[in-house]
């Protein structure tokens, strides 16, 4: 798949595009919600295959939005971007830490720019209430 092609899908208004977006936003809600449901299960092999997966695909997601960047250097180094890739890699090898990368990847989730984005487009609710959202996202997370 060529530059322009991965761009017309992360970008563009075609009906096709805006499925795809529809896509990674079910994916990053599953996401989320993944990861907070198996933060209070026993860690088990199944378990770490669905991490594997969800690491794969946060990790192409990463490497499509760079790729597509028209400032690729500069995505590289945002702290929100280290931060996608510290997430993506906990769930492809696990780290330690489990509770602060539990909350990293959510925050990572949460506060990523394209999620937000899709959210905002979405839901009304979210574009009226944001800023209450984010808080309490915030609070949430800093509370677990």
């Amino acid at each position: 798949m060529n530059v322009d092609n991965l761009r017309e899908l992360y970008e563009g208004h075609s009906a096709k595009a805006r499925g795809f977006r529809d896509f990674l936003f079910v994916f990053d809600i599953t996401a989320i919600l993944y990861v907070i449901v198996s933060s209070f299960l026993p860690e088990n092999e199944t378990m770490q295959w669905i991490n594997r997966l969800f690491g794969v695909v946060v990790l192409a997601d990463l490497a499509a939005r760079i790729f597509i960047s028209r400032r690729p250097t500069r995505e590289l180094i945002r702290p929100l971007t280290v931060a996608e890739i510290v997430a993506a890699i906990s769930f492809l090898w696990p780290l330690g830490g489990g509770a602060f990368l539990r909350a990293l990847r959510t925050l990572r989730l949460l506060r990523s720019y394209a999620f937000i984005e899709r959210l905002r487009g979405a839901s009304t609710w979210f574009r009226r209430n944001e800023e209450a959202v984010v808080a309490g996202t915030n609070l949430f997370i800093f509370i677990s």
